[in-house]
């Protein structure tokens, strides 16, 4: 995707896998998303329909998309905005949360700047999935603004880094990244997060980039990069108090699955 980027240069960037197919009014629709009048968002997801390699029809909306409304999780609703005045098929999703709220790759559209700014230090880390890198990078920055349209077709096939080639049915996805590639997307977003947080203050409060910091990869995981990365010491720093450090050490001698959500290391 690094490739496809710096072979462009207009300020909306939108990557289609070679096995996908645009609407005729996917570009249209999502540089009006981006051009709202009411909120900005670093990028676009639309819903895609689902074919088969033969291009038939399996599905009118993309599993993945609908099991991941965030309208449907809790604790964010206040992160939540409908642009009712324009446009309701338009949902924007503030910077911060973390989670996956998009469709594919070829369902995306996205600004240059953020994708410019997150770029991965080491490209070869980031080998698959790369939009498992790029959507989580850009909407750290600026959010999301989701689009509740079908405006593309996704071809569903047993050789991709998601899917197992199966529609089962109703909140059933189509597959999960592996641990290893998961693990690897968000070690490179967080090595790459301190390394540009200086030069964001600015723009984004330096205790927000440390929540969006720790909400990605875990407190346990928090503690080990400041020890490993001595760019994380901008955002860890003045957090990794001891006490923080001894309740963080208790906490993780108790069993995964008693351990409150946010002491649950990711990486």
């Amino acid at each position: 995707m690094m490739t496809g980027l710096d072979a462009t240069a207009g300020p909306l960037i939108s990557f289609l896998d070679g096995d996908d197919a645009w609407h005729p009014d996917f570009i249209e629709c999502h540089v009006r998303a981006h051009l709202s009048h009411t909120r900005i968002a670093a990028m676009s997801s639309s819903d895609e329909v689902v074919i088969d390699t033969a291009g038939k029809l399996l599905a009118g909306g993309h599993p993945v998309f609908h099991l991941n409304d965030p309208r449907s999780m809790p604790k964010m609703s206040g992160y939540l905005h409908v642009d009712t005045e324009a446009d309701p098929t338009l949902l924007f999703i503030d910077r911060g949360t973390v989670g996956w709220f998009w469709s594919t790759t070829s369902g995306m559209m996205f600004r240059r700047a953020p994708l410019e700014i997150m770029r991965p230090s080491d490209p070869d880390e980031i080998k698959i999935c790369a939009d498992g890198y790029m959507a989580r990078a850009a909407h750290m920055i600026g959010g999301t603004v989701r689009i509740g349209r079908a405006l593309g077709s996704y071809r569903l096939h047993g050789g991709n880094g998601w899917a197992d080639g199966r529609i089962l049915g109703t909140g059933v996805g189509l597959g999960r990244m592996s641990p290893d590639t998961e693990i690897a997307i968000r070690r490179a977003l967080a090595n790459r997060w301190c390394e540009v947080a200086p030069g964001l203050e600015h723009l984004i409060s330096r205790h927000s980039m440390r929540r969006t910091l720790v909400d990605l990869i875990g407190l346990s995981a928090a503690f080990a990069l400041l020890e490993k990365n001595s760019d994380a010491g901008f955002l860890l720093k003045d957090w990794a108090t001891p006490q923080r450090k001894l309740q963080t050490r208790l906490i993780g001698l108790l069993p995964p699955k008693l351990r409150p959500r946010r002491f649950r290391d990711i990486v």
